[in-house]
């Protein structure tokens, strides 16, 4: 269980298991991937609480999927990172769980570059950069970087701009807010982390092509 090709140093490969079952998770854990990303806090509940304590610390879980304000409690508690945070609101919630549990949470700050509103992250705007510095300042969560994901397209190189447009606001964001801690692009997946990686990508969230179809 291996990638195709390989990850350049420093760059942080999120294994996407989401629909797959313990004994493929153990398999890549095996197979010394560490880092691990699931979209509803429901499959973490059903798959990693079954899963040997000592199995379990090896590795860092990630919750890459959209999470309501009310599930906030059961993310935290399961989870390392949220790489999904798409509001003030949530971002508060998670800090307040976080502290009860005297946890610090890496989170991600999800950008959204389409027009359709149904897509969850920020758009940059102002109002952005404003909630941006107000979640970089609560106690209990760690700002690590931005997360965005590109349009499904038949050519990965169709991805580009999108990838190219969340470096951009990195490059801007950390020149203008240099107390910012903006490590991390996480962006790019099976079809086009290639790419990704052309543009500076530091994570790359992948699933088909680490545990195929």
């Amino acid at each position: 269980m291996k990638l195709s090709k390989a990850i350049p140093a420093g760059v942080t490969v999120v294994a996407v298991s989401k629909t797959q079952p313990p004994g493929k998770i153990v398999e890549a854990i095996d197979a010394d991937f560490t880092h691990f990303g699931e979209n509803r806090i429901e499959e973490v509940e059903q798959k990693w609480t079954r899963l040997p304590q000592t199995m379990r610390r090896k590795v860092t879980l990630h919750m890459i999927g959209h999470v309501q304000s009310r599930k906030a409690a059961r993310v935290v508690k399961l989870c390392d990172w949220v790489d999904s945070v798409d509001s003030l609101k949530l971002a508060q919630k998670l800090d307040t769980r976080a502290a009860e549990l005297h946890k610090k949470l890496s989170v991600l700050v999800q950008v959204s570059f389409s027009k359709e509103r149904n897509k969850f992250g920020y758009q940059p705007s102002a109002q952005f950069e404003r909630e941006l510095l107000a979640i970089h300042k609560l106690e209990n969560i760690a700002l690590r970087g931005l997360m965005t994901i590109a349009p499904l397209v038949d050519d990965p190189r169709k991805a580009r701009l999108t990838f190219q447009k969340l470096a951009q606001l990195r490059k801007y964001l950390s020149e203008k807010y240099p107390q910012l801690n903006l490590a991390h692009l996480s962006m790019g997946m099976t079809n086009d982390y290639q790419v990704a990686l052309e543009e500076g990508a530091t994570m790359v969230r992948i699933g088909r092509g680490i545990f195929g179809a």
